[in-house]
């Protein structure tokens, strides 16, 4: 699918290189300026080009998430501590009991085997050390139980 830019809207070339990046080459982008340059515009943009792409596993396959409630009312999604089933953790050792699942694998296995996509607004609201954490859980959880719904990446070294 190409990158979407709706006719009635220009963007600028900024606008246009995170659309490039994320919608044609599937990229991890960090987005950043002052209020008013278009960065939620940009969003719903980049929201609407992966509804369209993955429509009925859209649910599944793409979390829509923010550090705190508010921001993530903003974006219709969720808490980052909520949608990856870590809620506020104590201790480093929480990341892993609670994203793991026990022996079913519960959300870790769903969140290895169905997401697809990460979209966190706000990052900036996020300490390194709980991006660190979330970063190795994510790995360990892709190589136990695989990435997407063929199962890929199965059993590779979580780096």
């Amino acid at each position: 699918m190409t990158a979407p830019e709706p006719a009635h809207v220009t963007l600028d070339s900024e606008q246009r290189r995170v659309l490039e990046l994320t919608c044609r080459q599937g990229r991890s982008v960090f987005y950043t300026g002052p209020g008013g340059v278009g960065k939620s515009f940009v969003t719903s943009v980049i929201l609407a080009f992966l509804r369209a792409v993955f429509s009925d596993t859209f649910s599944k396959a793409v979390a829509i998430t923010a550090p705190t409630g508010i921001a993530a009312t903003h974006i219709g999604g969720t808490t980052l501590h909520s949608a990856m089933g870590v809620g506020v953790p104590l201790v480093h050792e929480d990341f892993a009991s609670r994203m793991g699942g026990g022996a079913s694998g519960g959300k870790g296995k769903s969140l290895a085997t169905q997401l697809q996509v990460l979209l966190i607004d706000e990052v900036s609201m996020l300490s390194a050390e709980f991006l660190d954490l979330l970063d190795e859980q994510l790995r360990a959880l892709v190589a136990k139980y695989g990435r997407g719904p063929d199962n890929l990446h199965r059993g590779e070294k979580a780096r």
